[in-house]
C-alpha cells in the first residue's frame, strides 16, 4: 500500500537543547515584548550547523552556536503577573546532536555525575551569553537556571532522541 516507501523516508527531527531562566522583574521593568526570537551567528545556515554538531561536545560550548531561539513566556501570558508578581521567564533553545549527551541516557535524573552537569552548565552558560548580547538588559536579572538537555526530553516527554518538534523536515519527506 505504498507506506512502506513514505515511512523510509521519515526520520527523528534534531535533539534540542532548552535553557530556563528565571529573571527577576515584570516584563514591563525588564522591556520583554510577546514574541519570538530565532537568531543566526551567519547566512549559510547548512554549513554552520554541520560545522557546529561536528564539534566535540567539549569544544561545542567555547564558540558562538550558530541558532538560537529566544522568547520569554511570561510576556505572552496575561494571567502571569498576577501569578508570579515581578518575575518573568525567558527560554533559550537550540539543536545538538544527540550523541553529546548518549552515554548518560540510562542514568537517574539528577544523578548523571559531574560530567555531564560541566557539559550542560558549559553549553547553557554560551546559550545565556548569546541570548544576553540581544538583551543585555536582562543579563544581571537571573533568579533561576537550568538547562534541559537530549536526554532530559527523552526522560520527561518520552521523545525517542531528544527531538521536540516531531518528525524531521527533509527533502526527501
Amino acid at each position: 500500500h505504498g507506506l512502506d516507501g513514505l515511512m523510509s523516508k521519515v526520520r527523528h527531527s534534531n535533539a534540542v537543547m532548552s535553557l530556563f531562566v528565571g529573571l527577576r522583574g515584570t516584563k514591563e521593568e525588564l522591556g520583554l515584548k510577546a514574541q519570538n526570537c530565532w537568531t543566526f551567528t551567519g547566512n549559510d545556515h547548512d554549513a554552520m550547523f554541520e560545522e557546529y554538531t561536528s564539534r566535540s561536545p567539549e569544544d561545542a560550548g567555547k564558540s558562538d552556536i550558530p541558532l538560537l531561539f529566544v522568547s520569554f513566556p511570561s510576556a505572552k501570558d496575561p494571567s502571569h503577573e498576577q501569578r508570579y508578581p515581578g518575575k518573568s521567564t525567558c527560554v533559550v533553545i537550540t539543536l545538538c546532536p544527540y550523541e553529546w549527551f548518549e552515554k548518560w541516557e540510562n542514568e537517574r535524573v539528577m544523578k548523571r555525575g559531574q560530567e555531564y552537569q560541566a557539559l550542560k552548565m558549559s553549553l547553557a552558560t554560551r546559550m545565556w551569553e548569546q541570548a544576553c548580547r540581544l538583551y543585555p538588559h536582562i543579563k544581571d536579572r537571573v533568579e533561576y537556571f537550568d538547562m534541559g538537555t537530549p536526554i532530559t526530553n527523552k526522560h520527561y516527554i518520552g521523545s525517542h532522541r531528544g527531538e521536540i518538534y516531531g518528525l524531521d523536515h527533509n527533502m526527501a519527506r
